[in-house]
């Protein structure tokens, strides 16, 4: 109610309550008839009566034009909104019309709510004829069926997932690349599945792009053989030299030698036959092929004994403490899981500048890191009190030749450790992230998933 409206309004409620007044006077002078008042007063509240009944009339019509304009002024608004909620409309369905793409919408009940051009051109049908309509009255029973399983997992996991899906053509079954998403009511409850199905057949039989991956095959077979040849060649035969030189000095000098001397000559031959055994690991695994793993029960508590033991001379000479105890047995490919433990156990050395070191190597029993969730998994984590990370490295720090810090600073690297390390978890179906105070420290968490399928 706007200001005139109540002005009008208060002087129709006093015209009001003058004309109740004047009534109920001629009825007191009545009731006690007294004559000559009643001559008198009478007359007088008869003609306040009909002046505030004329007045009651003009406020009406006052009230009756003031609402003419403000009804007339609404519905100019609601035309104006019907014309451009029409024009949106339009808009919309010209958008929807004009894409490549085949759109939809189907309730909660599999019944099409909308569909485009692309679709009514594509399945020859109109939406006039698809309306009420679900997938079994379009396609055959096996094909629907899929339809309809998808559409479910849509609303009970209540977020957008991407499909492939077969729908029949002329020429057969076509494969689609499908967004599917969930339709949410104004309570927040899904009511329908809208869905952007792409035809993706011509893509996956382009004989160009089994070319390409023939390509890539062999060039892939031709580094894994020049990979394992340069380790064999290379790398072997050298390490072999030095263990055999080590052998040779405990056998010739070990009366020479004090305890210290020949202590530090076992550890070399020791360290030497560990990292042959590392590098035939490599080798082997470089003949299974990049797309498989060689899994095997794993004993992690060995993995990390066996990472500090190599790691013995430099943890003592930075005055580390390394922590672990009660780590499983896992399945999965004991070289890659290795390598993760090495290089986050590696960089928890090199990113440390306290007086006071250490690392803790921990497996959390009692369920996932949330970030690091997988089903069937294992989590662990690798924490240290070193240098920490900034809050807006935290992604950073994973991606290939990204370092934080100078070349040569914290013993340099090319900063390819924790890329490759996030590659190896991920192909056993895990996650990696991190947690890090600045300054204070970080935990490295990741997952192993021991039934994932990598194919």
């Amino acid at each position: 109610m706007d200001i005139n409206q109540g002005k009008i309004y208060f002087r129709y409620i006093s015209l009001s309550i003058i004309s109740i007044g004047c009534f109920f006077t001629i009825q007191f002078l009545f009731f006690i008839r007294s004559f000559e008042y009643t001559q008198l007063i009478v007359p007088l509240c008869v003609a306040l009566i009909i002046g505030t009944m004329l007045g009651r009339l003009k406020i009406s019509l006052k009230l009756i034009q003031l609402n003419e304009k403000k009804y007339k002024s609404e519905l100019q608004k609601m035309e104006l909104k019907e014309e451009e909620l029409k024009k949106s409309q339009n808009l919309l369905n010209s958008f929807l019309d004009h894409t490549s793409a085949v759109i939809y919408i189907k309730d909660i009940k599999g019944r099409y709510l909308m569909v485009n051009k692309v679709y009514e051109d594509l399945f020859k049908t109109s939406f006039s004829e698809l309306k009420g309509k679900t997938d079994f009255d379009i396609f055959p029973k096996e094909i629907a069926e899929a339809f309809i399983e998808n559409d479910k997992k849509i609303i009970n996991a209540r977020e957008e997932l991407t499909l492939e899906e077969k729908a029949p053509h002329e020429d057969g079954l076509h494969t689609y690349l499908s967004v599917k998403f969930p339709i949410l009511d104004g309570n927040g409850n899904v009511f329908a599945v809208g869905g952007i199905s792409t035809d993706i057949t011509d893509n996956l039989q382009t004989k160009e792009d089994l070319k390409t991956l023939n390509i890539a095959l062999q060039n892939s077979n031709k580094e894994l053989d020049d990979f394992a040849y340069i380790v064999s060649h290379d790398l072997k035969e050298p390490l072999r030299g030095i263990h055999n030189y080590a052998t040779f000095l405990k056998e010739d000098y070990a009366d020479i030698l004090d305890e210290e001397g020949n202590n530090k000559i076992d550890t070399l031959i020791r360290l030497s036959n560990r990292l042959e055994s590392f590098i035939n690991d490599l080798l082997y695994y470089s003949r299974v092929g990049r797309q498989e793993l060689a899994l095997k029960k794993t004993d992690v508590n060995k993995i990390v004994h066996d990472i500090v033991d190599t790691l013995d001379s430099t943890l003592k000479e930075k005055n580390i403490k390394v922590y672990y105890n009660a780590l499983p047995e896992i399945e999965c490919d004991q070289v890659r899981i290795t390598e993760v433990f090495r290089n986050l156990i590696t960089n928890a050395i090199k990113y440390n500048d306290k007086e006071e070191k250490w690392i803790e190597v921990g497996y959390l029993s009692n369920g996932n890191k949330q970030e690091c969730e997988c089903k069937d998994g294992h989590t662990f984590y690798v924490k240290d009190n070193g240098i920490g990370i900034r809050e807006k490295h935290k992604e950073s720090v994973f991606k290939i030749f990204k370092r934080l810090h100078g070349r040569d600073k914290f013993g340099g690297g090319t900063g390819s450790g924790l890329t490759i390390t996030k590659k190896i978890i991920e192909r056993h179906g895990g996650k990696i992230c991190v947690e890090s105070e600045y300054g204070e420290g970080s935990i490295f968490y990741f997952s192993i998933n021991e039934r994932f399928n990598e194919n």
